[in-house]
């Protein structure tokens, strides 16, 4: 008999399992769980290749820029002394190898994409602020009193 009950248990399709959710807060992306960046300072790109990246720091290039970045929480960074030197260090080593234009303490990318579209929106006046601090250098003068040593009498 057609129709009957046992023959549509027979050519039903088998059952689905649900789909598996992926881990972390409800309505969160996986790409929002990936680290975001900690935004150190843009430089020049010289060549295809960015030998910039060493163990503290990777880059992301747009055109011919690089932003020197490091993976961090997405979260407003403490202001601490040890935070701000570690981030003048950085900016330091950077200055080292070649023009920086340093970010202020603090900025944090959500991801990679994120610096992209900044470089992109900000090319031109990134571009001009190099050109403008290639080739200059920076000098600090530490002037210490000597009104601590005795005065020859006269």
């Amino acid at each position: 008999m057609k129709g009957s009950s046992a023959d549509a248990a027979e050519t039903s399709p088998p059952e689905r399992k649900p789909a598996r959710r992926p881990r972390g807060r409800p309505g969160e992306r996986s790409a929002d769980r990936a680290p975001a960046l900690y935004f150190v300072g843009v430089t020049r790109s010289r060549g295809w290749r960015s030998s910039r990246a060493t163990d503290d720091l990777a880059t992301v290039r747009y055109r011919d820029l690089e932003a020197l970045v490091r993976p961090a929480p997405y979260e407003t960074p403490t202001l601490s002394r040890d935070e701000l030197q570690a981030h003048q260090r950085l900016v330091e080593s950077a200055m080292r190898r070649d023009t920086i234009l340093p970010a202020p303490y603090g900025v944090v990318f959500r991801s990679r994409r994120h610096v992209i579209r900044f470089l992109e929106d900000q090319y031109i006046v990134l571009d001009e602020a190099l050109a403008f601090l290639d080739g200059h250098w920076e000098l600090r003068l530490h002037i210490a009193s000597v009104e601590d040593e005795a005065a020859p009498e006269l």
